[in-house]
């Protein structure tokens, strides 16, 4: 069963488009299109189209995650792997303290290969924020939400 938690990340791929200002209208746009990509395997094209929208609005990590997922279905690890560390990076310095982002945080650092560290992660925010039951079903769910992103783990797609 794959968890609430790693449904969710998917479903932010799938309608970042839907979600974007005008002025990032075309980048959701490109989103969108690459989001058709990968439902038709079409999995360059969908890097591509992911990669543009990274372009013109570089501080969306959401963008950065698409090229990373469609990166690796292309057989393309470093890519994806520049592209994770892209997605972290703008988690990481994000000046909202929603515990999505650090569920997202945890996603993105497991597909890098780090495994331990996003668990650690998840415990952590789960013992500073106690009543948040969200929180507290990512930690339980991990090992559902780890076996969902296994197939974007950059590691798995190195010799």
């Amino acid at each position: 069963m794959k968890s609430l938690f790693a449904g969710v990340l998917a479903m932010v791929i799938l309608v970042v488009g839907g979600c974007a200002t005008s002025k990032s209208k075309k980048a959701a746009d490109l989103a969108d299109m690459a989001n058709e990509a990968m439902g038709e395997e079409d999995y360059l094209q969908a890097q591509r189209l992911y990669e543009e929208a990274s372009l013109r609005e570089p501080l969306t990590w959401q963008y950065h995650v698409g090229v990373g997922n469609a990166a690796i279905k292309a057989g393309n690890p470093g890519i994806a792997e520049s592209h994770y560390s892209a997605a972290l990076k703008l988690l990481n310095e994000s000046t909202a303290a929603e515990m999505r982002d650090v569920r997202n945080e945890a996603s993105v650092l497991y597909m890098l290969g780090r495994e331990k560290e996003a668990l650690a992660l998840l415990e952590d925010a789960s013992r500073r924020f106690p009543d948040n039951a969200e929180l507290r079903q990512s930690v339980e769910e991990w090992d559902a939400t780890a076996e969902s992103l296994n197939e974007y783990r950059v590691e798995r797609q190195y010799p």
